[in-house]
């Protein structure tokens, strides 16, 4: 098996890093005087490691594993080609890099793999999926001979439209205070046409993202209304809508407003729109977070970027929650007037507020019919829509979450027909 030259990489050096990729180089510089078992022994734990890193892969092979690294790997060339910069200085790297990069990815395990008595059974062995990542590296390596300008210009293309590193694998994020960003794979697949009613609030929400994906400067915007109206799930649906246009969301909490700077160094020269998306947004008059969230809306000596918008939920109007005590009195304390006004101001700071009232009647009733649907309940509408409204009120009211509970609760009940005829 001829090896690889992987110490002459320069921009995609740090691939020798790469637990696989090290044991594989290791088991390549073995030569014949080295004892039989523990050449075994390393071509056998590379299969080990490409399982445990991919466990949820059916399919996982040496080449997917190679492609993987490469399309995700962070570079000079790779974060250029992201933000759509001029690479030009750099083709010649590339090229150097991306023909020793063939000769990995076209490793021939075939022989090892009969001397190791492992034809039927080895992964290394396997072709990925004909995917696009497997087309993108196909158009790259599948040639003979040297890698040329179109191979570049095709990894070039790929950086270009999905990026590179934690943000080509995942659209949203959560912020660790000691990792970091976090990649959140189940996503909830909600659209925004599974919203029934609030046009007006889609709209608004809808123009105002696509406005950023576009490059404009826009509008923080908080979402304030009744609770279980859909304000989450809205934000949730416009990151599906336009995730295929390079559209990130990262959940930030109200503890990790100090962390916002160390966030922002993160993500400020990517080439990607950000969501930063705080759920449920509120503060008791005795917190002082809000200090700092109001320094991250109003900004302070450097700029929000651009490509970047701030959605907050919140079902108090003002965010921060009064009590009788906040309320002037005369001349008692000449500052406290001045100590709501800042409170109650916090709201202001959004360029946009979208307001969600709770279902009436009817629009609740319509919910609960497109949820019926969609979940193929077959029942009598008259009888459906009783039991929707007993639901509401024994329970939480009128609004899309009491909606779904409703449902789900129908769909659990395994004598759907008998329920009906109680």
């Amino acid at each position: 098996m001829e090896r690889p030259s992987l110490e002459k990489l320069i921009l995609y050096r740090d691939i020798l890093h790469d637990e696989i990729v090290k044991s594989a180089h290791e088991l390549w510089k073995m030569n014949k005087h080295r004892e039989s078992a523990e050449i075994e022994e390393n071509y056998f734990r590379i299969q080990y490691l490409l399982l445990k890193m991919y466990p949820e892969k059916f399919n996982i092979c040496w080449k997917s594993h190679i492609m993987d690294i490469i399309l995700k790997n962070e570079n000079t060339f790779s974060l250029l080609s992201e933000i759509d910069g001029n690479t030009d200085d750099l083709r010649n790297l590339v090229k150097n890099d991306l023909c020793i990069l063939k000769e990995l990815y076209n490793v021939d395990w075939h022989r090892l793999s009969c001397e190791m008595g492992d034809t039927e059974t080895s992964i290394l062995c396997r072709e990925p999926h004909n995917d696009e990542d497997t087309i993108i590296m196909n158009n790259i390596f599948g040639k003979e001979g040297i890698v040329d300008d179109k191979a570049i210009e095709e990894l070039e293309k790929a950086y270009r439209e999905k990026g590179c590193g934690i943000f080509r694998e995942y659209i949203a994020f959560k912020w660790d205070d000691d990792k970091g960003l976090i990649g959140i794979s189940n996503v909830d697949p909600i659209r925004c046409q599974d919203l029934i009613g609030y046009q007006l609030q889609k709209n608004t929400l809808l123009e105002n993202t696509e406005k950023l994906i576009r490059g404009h400067r826009v509008n923080n915007i908080l979402l304030y209304g009744d609770k279980g109206t859909g304000k989450s799930s809205l934000v949730k649906a416009v990151l599906n809508e336009y995730s295929h246009k390079k559209l990130k969301i990262i959940e930030l909490t109200k503890e990790q407003f100090s962390k916002f700077p160390a966030l922002m160094d993160q993500i400020n020269k990517r080439g990607y729109k950000f969501i930063i998306f705080i759920d449920d947004l509120s503060f008791e008059d005795f917190e002082v977070e809000y200090k700092y969230f109001k320094a991250i809306l109003e900004g302070g000596i450097e700029v929000r970027p651009e490509h970047v918008v701030i959605y907050a939920t919140s079902n108090r109007r003002h965010i921060i929650k009064e009590s009788w005590k906040d309320q002037p009195e005369g001349m008692d304390d000449l500052h406290r007037n001045d100590a709501v006004q800042e409170k109650l101001s916090l709201a202001d700071r959004f360029g946009i507020t979208i307001t969600f009232q709770s279902p009436n009647k009817d629009l609740y009733l319509r919910i609960v019919e497109d949820l019926a649907q969609k979940e193929n309940i077959k029942m009598d509408q008259e009888k459906l829509f009783e039991e929707a409204l007993k639901w509401e009120i024994r329970y939480h009211g009128r609004s899309g979450r009491t909606a779904r509970q409703f449902i789900d609760y129908i769909l659990s009940v395994k004598d759907t027909p008998k329920l009906l005829k109680e």
